[in-house]
């Protein structure tokens, strides 16, 4: 999960954290809600899962990061 966080680091503004990580096969709606088919990445169990339930999928995964 670290290094999701890595790749996005420059583009959190200073002085936020990131709060929650979501994953999904499914664009996320344009109000920055979540999507439909959402899964909370908590660890990198979690993320492990994610990408072998999402291996059949013809479409990448998709992260969302909620900062604090």
């Amino acid at each position: 999960m670290q290094e999701l966080v890595d790749g996005v680091r420059a583009r959190i503004p200073n002085g936020r954290i990131v709060r929650a990580i979501y994953g999904a096969l499914s664009t996320p709606p344009p109000n920055g809600q979540k999507p439909a088919d959402v899964e909370r990445v908590t660890t990198d169990g979690d993320l492990a899962n994610l990408n072998a339930v999402a291996e059949w999928a013809y479409k990448p995964l998709l992260f969302q990061l909620q900062l604090a």
